[in-house]
């Protein structure tokens, strides 16, 4: 009988299963172990299929799995998969069912064989397969997939649903993280490995290495050769946005030049303004007053970038900067003076 929608044969194959198993109990010796193991066996499996016809087909398998532990057969093995596949572990069942196939051909049980072989086909096209692809290593790679060890570069059948990744490398930083994987789904998925760096016990004479960028490397620890120095461009930058802003306070300045002699044409007199020049006026104002915001705030700008590219030392080199106060023309300013070997 099959199941809707599914491509599964429940057992009624296990009305045919149940009929041997009697018959190879009766067929064994009547004194030994192995009649008592056979009677057994059959009480198990006539439990499995009650179960597995009520539904519970977890319970099924525990009992299926207590059977093919005291003799293997390819017809509890299929039914088995049947088990699995009902709760879900497809991956699980793939290899019952391919079991059970292999079996049955060798056994010559055409039958078990020919369902074996459609429902195998059937689970492994819904089976989840992932490959776990390392980059970065340096060799001896090793990946679990929910702490179970598995071949890196290798296609792994898995069940839908999530599963944790793990990969380890002599030398490398452990990688981890959980994927999740739908019904049929085909997924690579890379990792890359980074080098652990470790403080290491120098040997004598020679220096100690930090044990990472950012670390605590512990007092006395040399700074990394050739290190990235980001301030020097931050300098650059925040001195180069200030030299525009100067230069915008430059161009409103002769703005407000030009605007105060409009005023003076079009009837000030001193203090004293038209309603023409009144406007006139006000307009050179507050052009005047952009003038000294943006020449201001540029200032400060391009004084704090020359700072910090004077404090960031060149690689291999040390630093030192002054700043000191000073009058320009009757204003405040300051001098900035940097010396660097």
């Amino acid at each position: 009988m099959k199941i809707a929608g599914r491509g599964v044969w429940v057992v009624a194959i296990a009305a045919n299963v149940l009929a041997s198993v009697p018959a190879a109990a009766q067929s064994a010796p009547s004194g030994g172990g192995e009649a008592d193991g056979e009677a057994q066996r059959t009480e198990l499996y006539r439990q499995a299929v009650e179960m597995a016809n009520g539904g519970r087909w977890a319970e099924a398998a525990e009992k299926l799995r207590a059977v093919l532990a005291i003799r293997s057969s390819p017809k509890v093995r299929f039914t088995l998969g049947q088990a699995e596949e009902h709760v879900g572990h497809l991956s699980a069942a793939y290899d019952d069912y391919a079991r059970a196939l292999a079996d049955a051909e060798v056994a010559g049980e055409s039958d078990v064989a020919s369902i074996a072989g459609a429902a195998l086909r059937a689970v492994g096209a819904r089976v989840p397969v992932a490959r776990v692809m390392v980059t970065g290593g340096a060799g001896g790679e090793k990946a679990t997939i929910d702490e179970r060890e598995v071949p890196t570069g290798q296609p792994v059948r898995l069940d839908p649903g999530s599963h944790r990744i793990s990969v380890r490398a002599p030398g490398a930083r452990a990688a981890g993280f959980t994927i999740t994987m739908a019904e049929g789904q085909r997924l690579d998925v890379p990792v890359r490995l980074d080098a652990e760096v470790t403080a290491g016990s120098a040997a004598p004479g020679e220096p100690t290495t930090p044990a990472s960028a950012g670390s605590d490397a512990g007092e006395g620890a040399p700074p990394a050769e050739h290190a990235p120095i980001p301030w020097r461009t931050v300098g650059l930058a925040t001195a180069g946005v200030g030299v525009v802003g100067m230069g915008i306070g430059a161009y409103f300045g002769f703005d407000a030049i030009s605007k105060n002699n409009a005023s003076n044409s079009s009837g000030c007199s001193g203090n004293t303004c038209t309603a023409d020049g009144y406007t006139a006026r006000e307009n050179a104002r507050s052009s005047a007053s952009l003038s000294d915001v943006a020449f201001v705030v540029g200032g400060l700008l391009a004084a704090g970038g020359v700072t910090l590219w004077l404090l960031a030392p060149m690689p291999g080199g040390d630093a030192s900067v002054q700043v000191a106060p000073t009058s320009l023309g009757g204003g405040g300013g300051a001098m900035v003076a940097g010396a660097w070997r």
